[in-house]
Parts: structure tokens; C-alpha cells; sequence
């Protein structure tokens, strides 16, 4: 059985915020929000994972809102491209207009 993580990073990507640091922002690291190693469904499975993923947003949108409420920009770090869910949602929470810059690193 193969396993994925959802908002799961390998080690060498927490680098980011000492790097952002080092380019003279000002950064909050809040820490890992959610994760959970979900296992892999049935290939003709109309929605994957869905009860974990639905779990993982929620989570991922309450510490969005809250980041964003008190006047920070969150910045969304995740392994899965789902976490999206959660960090539009806290968003659209608190801001009516949410936009979002996506960059995804899979290699094809």
C-alpha cells in the first residue's frame, strides 16, 4: 500500500522561512498546522481521501483566518495540493476579493 501525507513537508523545505528572513522580512513561523498519511484509494474513486482532506482544510483554514484576523500574510507550505481548500477558505473569511499566487514544485 502506497501512503501520501497531506500538508506533510520533507525537512529541507522548513529552509524557507529562514531564507525569507534572510531577504529582511519580518516572519511569524506558526508552525505545523495539520498532516495526516492517508493511504491510497481505488483508482476510479470519484473523490480521494475526501474525509481526511475535508479534515486537514478545516484545520488549515482556522489558522489561516486567524493569521489573517490579526493582520498577518499567512504563507501556506504543504505536500498535497488540496491544502489550497484550507488556505482559500480562512481567507475568504476574513477578505471578500482572495487571490491566489499557486506554485506547485512537481517535476514532470
Amino acid at each position: 500500500m502506497s501512503r501520501a501525507c497531506l500538508s506533510c513537508l520533507p525537512s529541507a523545505s522548513h529552509g524557507f522561512v529562514d531564507k525569507v528572513r534572510a531577504a529582511g522580512l519580518r516572519v511569524t513561523d506558526v508552525g505545523d498546522v495539520a498532516g495526516e498519511m492517508v493511504k491510497a484509494d481505488a483508482p476510479d474513486a470519484a473523490a480521494r481521501n475526501i474525509e481526511a482532506v475535508v479534515r486537514v482544510a478545516r484545520l488549515v483554514a482556522v489558522a489561516v483566518e486567524r493569521e489573517a484576523r490579526a493582520g498577518r500574510v499567512p504563507v501556506g507550505l504543504g505536500g498535497d495540493c488540496t491544502i489550497t481548500l484550507g488556505v482559500v477558505a480562512g481567507l475568504q473569511h476574513v477578505h471578500r476579493d482572495v487571490r491566489l499566487a499557486y506554485f506547485d514544485g512537481t517535476r514532470t
